[in-house]
């Protein structure tokens, strides 16, 4: 019996142990460098120039190579790379803008997961978002650890993550992990430039909450940051 197995998301080229070359079967993206995991290295295209890169462990033993060729692109916008961050549902740049006339992007990456070539974007942050004081007060019973982020919703519904505006505590500022995880989302409106035009934003503010479903903080603690950028 001969058994077909078509593999559209990658080619593997072994060039030495532990070593590996995978490229995308559209030829846009490639992933080299070592790899000490179970699972092979490899690429699916799930969309114009998105890509979801696997196995999207937590992080690597060695930081990956991951090149986008953008030669046959035809952006006229300033680009960057994104990850989508799967807890917090939220795109974080993880490279500077990029003049759209580049031929390929490299960066060195310790995670994989979901990649995506698209508009880079400066936009002013309202005061508003300084503060985290309400969405705190959504934390569920029992919760021991906590990440909170803010991010803004572009034209085609993406939400980017404002990286300076971050959160991380736990019970008196330390944080534990607990036994789940649970989300709360608020939603905020204001009138702010975006590359220097002026149009009404809307702006989430995500708690990522870590819960101890057999107990909480410890009598008499409370939930308290550890660092805030």
């Amino acid at each position: 019996m001969i058994i077909l197995t078509i593999i559209s998301v990658a080619f593997c080229f072994m060039l030495e142990p532990e070593h590996i070359l995978v490229q995308s079967a559209d030829g846009v993206v490639k992933v080299e460098g070592l790899a000490r995991e179970s699972q092979d290295v490899s690429i699916d295209v799930i969309g114009n120039y998105l890509y979801k890169i696997e196995p999207a462990v937590s992080m690597l033993d060695q930081a990956m190579t991951i090149t986008f060729d953008v030669s046959q692109a035809q952006f006229d916008f300033t680009i960057a790379v994104y990850k989508y961050n799967e807890s917090l549902l939220m795109w974080e740049a993880v490279s500077s803008g990029i003049d759209p006339s580049v031929q390929e992007i490299v960066i060195d990456q310790s995670e994989l997961g979901i990649y995506t070539v698209k508009q880079y974007v400066t936009i002013d942050v309202p005061d508003f978002l300084d503060t985290f004081g309400e969405i705190l007060k959504m934390a569920p019973k029992n919760t021991v650890g906590y990440e909170l982020a803010t991010g803004f919703v572009t034209g085609d519904g993406s939400v980017i993550r404002i990286s300076q505006k971050t959160e991380l505590g736990g019970c008196d500022g330390i944080i534990f992990h607990g036994n789940k995880e649970e989300i709360s989302q608020l939603e905020r409106y204001a009138r702010v430039y975006i590359d220097d035009v002026e149009q009404e934003v809307k702006f989430l503010i995500i708690g990522r909450w870590f819960v101890d479903e057999t107990a909480g903080c410890d009598s008499g603690q409370v939930l308290g940051s550890v660092l805030e950028m």
